[in-house]
């Protein structure tokens, strides 16, 4: 077990020094927690991890063209990405797909958007996993890549994230 949590501390510092960004001037960031945990009966059920924040920064909207995962482990799929607005808060876990979340491509978050917000209160942008646990060991999402577009020029952003389902 302890091995095990060393590998995955060891998958989320490789995924912060790698979570810069590419292109469009950096344009979107994220400052969420780097781990969340479900625990998930019976397996087969979709559980959403929610309050992941997508936060922009410059003068243009950022469009969303996919949210994916940077690996897979275990037993664990990927039912799929959503995004939406939201309300600054932590990192929550749910049964099925969150109520108003919208498919994330052509998603736009409005900027700047930023992660602090004088109000605890004010409009936050959050992606959202869907997966669920295909047998009684769970399994691992570690990282979010995420594609956007600022206007017409593409970027990249990896959220040093890992959603875990047992």
């Amino acid at each position: 077990m302890i091995e095990r949590i060393g590998a995955l501390a060891a998958a989320a510092a490789a995924l912060l020094a790698a979570g810069c960004g590419s292109g469009a001037s950096h344009a979107l960031y994220s400052t969420t927690i780097p781990w969340g945990e479900g625990i998930t009966e019976p397996a087969g059920q979709v559980w959403a991890a929610s309050g992941v924040a997508l936060c922009t920064k410059g003068h243009a909207p950022v469009t969303l063209t996919s949210i994916t995962p940077v690996s897979v482990r275990g037993e664990i799929h990927f039912d799929g990405s959503r995004a939406k607005r939201g309300v600054q808060g932590e990192l929550a876990f749910q049964p099925g797909t969150p109520f108003g979340s919208r498919p994330v491509n052509g998603f736009v978050i409005p900027s700047p958007s930023p992660c602090r917000w004088p109000r605890p209160t004010s409009p936050l942008y959050e992606a959202i996993v869907l997966a669920h646990a295909t047998g009684s060991h769970g399994g691992s999402i570690v990282g979010l890549r995420v594609r956007y577009r600022v206007g017409r020029t593409p970027g990249a952003y990896t959220i040093p994230f890992t959603y875990r389902l047992r």
